[in-house]
């Protein structure tokens, strides 16, 4: 997994359960690294106090702790994190692992994919 691309420093505000949920659609949908638990990770905490965002845990400790996830921000670790819309995030995930939207767009891939094979 390459945790150098840009998506892995992403942060998506959440602000409510509905928001939550379809992150975590966005999540499964381009195969990106989440939580095992994964109704605790994509649960929205309401509290009009602090701001939640969706984002990418390192927890070593943990082996199931490590993937997105709903949390708080951290001001000694996350200030590296870049701050994002659904929408911006969604075109990150399609860009670390693009899904196919149709039948001719995987035949189009196949045959790039013969033709790089066959050139070597």
């Amino acid at each position: 997994m390459d945790t150098q691309h840009p998506i892995f420093k992403a942060a998506v505000e959440v602000y409510d359960q509905t928001h939550s949920d379809k992150l975590k659609d966005i999540c499964e949908r381009y195969e990106l690294p989440i939580w095992k638990e994964v109704e605790l990770g994509f649960e929205f905490i309401d509290d009009d106090d602090v701001d939640q965002y969706l984002k990418y845990c390192t927890n070593a400790d943990d082996k199931d702790r490590i993937g997105f996830y709903i949390d708080t921000l951290d001001e000694e670790n996350d200030d590296d994190l870049n701050i994002m819309s659904m929408e911006e995030f969604e075109a990150l995930a399609d860009d670390y692992n693009p899904q196919f939207k149709s039948v001719d767009d995987i035949l189009a891939k196949l045959k790039e994919l013969n033709n790089i094979l066959n050139d070597k």
